[in-house]
């Protein structure tokens, strides 16, 4: 049995155990990552890290049609009709940096997350899941990194591509060498 520890528009978290899941709320949207989800997700995480409670974490998306489409590429499309100069504090340069540093935590995360890319998984769902400890993929995931394309260079998908491709080879008995893979491939800055 599982207790909701918190329920919002935006995300589940639950309690098993253990296990702290958190579940992406936005099916209408493909589950896209605001970034009001990405810093929650970031808050949760840093406060699960050093809890002796906490042994892994979920992450799942909610409906049937996938993990994540990404980041809410509706909202920053929005900021930048309104020609909202892209600063610091703008919303595009706020929800790339929250959701990068988001991908780091991650990656380096002390306790195993393990991510279900179930469906369609895009953009900023790529870098929540390529990131973690586990990825479970389906025979309904649809995988794909069109980033490069919204004028964002997305440097840890890159870094990151390599090895997501080698291990899913590994994995599926196509074969590979893992080669650079092991230790740190993502060369990924602390969070």
């Amino acid at each position: 049995m599982s207790d909701t520890l918190t329920r919002n528009d935006d995300l589940i978290v639950r309690s098993a155990g253990a296990l702290r899941r958190i579940t992406l709320n936005r099916p209408q949207a493909l589950n896209a990552i605001t970034l009001d989800m990405a810093i929650a997700m970031t808050a949760l995480l840093r406060r699960w890290q050093s809890d002796p409670a906490v042994g892994a974490v979920l992450i799942d998306g909610a409906g049937e049609r996938g993990l994540c489409a990404g980041g809410d590429i509706r909202a920053l499309y929005d900021a930048a009709k309104a020609q909202e100069p892209i600063t610091a504090g703008s919303l595009p340069a706020r929800f790339w940096a929250t959701e990068y540093r988001l991908n780091v935590l991650i990656a380096r995360y002390a306790k195993p997350i393990v991510v279900v890319m179930d469906g369609l998984v895009m953009g900023g769902g790529v870098g929540v899941s390529a990131h973690a400890a586990h990825r479970v993929v389906t025979e309904r995931s649809a995988i794909a990194m069109p980033r490069r394309d919204l004028s964002c260079p997305h440097r840890p998908a890159r870094r990151c591509r390599r090895r997501v491709v080698l291990r899913a080879c590994e994995y599926s008995g196509a074969g590979g060498s893992i080669g650079q893979a092991a230790g740190d491939p993502c060369r990924l800055p602390q969070p």
